[in-house]
């Protein structure tokens, strides 16, 4: 990694763990999202030829999320434990797919979340957005 980086993923360690962040509120909105990702459709990425895996998608969560949301989404999750930036706040049971795929892939402005654009594929957000589909009991 360049130094650059280097200095502002440290940058960003400080500021979230040593100094802290603002609880983050939920910044659902009635689910609005950006108009690149309006369109966003589980239907239409399997039409393309690609296949979703919610199982794998559980595995993901566990892997990236769930210290954080907690296995639950209700942002009590270990690694929040004695952070000065405390939680997330839980998930609305009806958040579509659009806006969980968008805020895997997008982040959540001034808060701990950030984008993972970069870090997973578009078929492992894929299928953690349809994880949580199942989890929250939400819709499209």
């Amino acid at each position: 990694m360049p130094q650059d980086e280097r200095w502002d993923a440290i940058k960003y360690l400080m500021a979230v763990f040593m100094a802290g962040k603002p609880k983050t509120e939920s910044v659902y909105n009635n689910g609005e999202i950006a108009n690149n990702y309006a369109l966003l459709s589980s239907d239409v990425y399997k039409s393309e030829g690609h296949s979703i895996d919610p199982d794998h998608g559980g595995e993901l969560y566990s892997q990236y999320c769930a210290a954080c949301h907690a296995e639950d989404g209700q942002g009590n999750g270990p690694g929040i434990k004695d952070n000065a930036s405390k939680g997330p706040a839980a998930f609305p049971s009806n958040m579509g797919e659009a806006y969980i795929y968008w805020r895997i892939m997008e982040g959540v402005p001034d808060s701990m979340m950030y984008a993972f654009q970069g870090t997973l594929t578009d078929n492992d957000t894929w299928d953690i957005t349809m994880n949580l589909i199942t989890k929250l009991g939400g819709g499209k």
